[in-house]
């Protein structure tokens, strides 16, 4: 029988510990350090201006790499873009960002676009 040592069982609790923390309410921030949404439970909100935000061209919502490493990491199952401009709120499983997602950089860093039409839309 192999002995457990107390170091390797206060180390794993300190893991799960951070990892059920990251899974709660924690700050996403971008590349630059700025904090562009949260990780709640299983989801990843981001609060944006349609107008401001949106690819125009191809029509959709980016997300920086960085971004969904860390949602990935997180455990998260859904991403939320809630729109402050229309007031509607765009839902989509982040699994969609790899699947479906296209690869753009345009001078904000690597990011996933998820194209307008795999996304649901609810009113707020």
């Amino acid at each position: 029988m192999k002995k457990i040592n107390r170091h390797s069982v206060l180390l794993g609790l300190f893991v799960m510990k951070q990892l059920e923390r990251t899974r709660r309410n924690r700050s996403v921030k971008n590349m630059y350090g700025r904090r562009v949404g949260k990780i709640d439970g299983d989801k990843l909100k981001i609060y944006a201006s349609s107008k401001r935000h949106m690819l125009q061209q191809p029509r959709g919502w980016s997300i920086q790499l960085s971004i969904l490493r860390q949602a990935k990491i997180a455990n998260v199952k859904s991403v939320e873009i809630i729109d402050t401009e229309l007031g509607v709120i765009f839902s989509s499983p982040i699994d969609s960002f790899w699947s479906d997602g296209i690869f753009v950089d345009r001078g904000f860093g690597e990011q996933r676009c998820l194209p307008i039409n795999f996304w649901s839309i609810s009113h707020i």
